[in-house]
């Protein structure tokens, strides 16, 4: 995908600050899609498969939540990272410790999308045709090698819409 290609002139890892917000946006919508939807009462765990539950990592320890509401302190979270000054002082350079935190963030947005195909396909195979956002997310992340591959656990042929 050309999208996630950087320009010769930018640094890779401001490309890469600057795409994380930008998903971080997108990916707020795709929460209000499932408005109503996965609600505390039907999806009272943040799982993808029965192998994947994930914790929630923004309180002070690492907890359950359901899964609406580990998305939505996921993103909280993420927007809280990338839009604190001692993390990202400048829009033009990013420093190692910026670099390590953005990892951990797609990590952690990626599962989103993983709880979103395995437990609401219908609302996923709709945005994602839309959208394309995780195809995007999955070949950026895959591009910049910011996940292990084991970690991509969604079928290609479900980005593929």
């Amino acid at each position: 995908m050309k999208i996630c290609e950087p320009p010769k002139e930018v640094d890779e890892s401001v490309w890469q600050y600057e795409h994380i917000r930008q998903f971080i946006l997108e990916l707020n919508l795709l929460v209000v899609q499932l408005e109503g939807i996965c609600t505390n009462k039907v999806c009272p765990k943040m799982k993808a498969t029965d192998e994947w539950l994930y914790l929630c990592a923004s309180h002070k320890s690492p907890q359950e939540c359901s899964a609406i509401d580990y998305m939505i302190h996921s993103l909280d979270h993420s927007t809280a990272i990338v839009h604190n000054t001692k993390n990202f002082n400048s829009r033009v350079s990013i420093p190692q410790t910026g670099t390590k935190l953005l990892l951990s963030i797609v990590r952690r947005l990626y599962r989103l999308f993983t709880h979103t195909y395995f437990h609401h396909k219908e609302i996923f195979t709709e945005f994602e045709s839309e959208m394309h956002l995780c195809a995007r997310f999955t070949e950026f992340a895959t591009r910049f090698k910011m996940m292990s591959s084991d970690l991509f656990i969604i079928p290609a042929e479900a980005l593929q819409i």
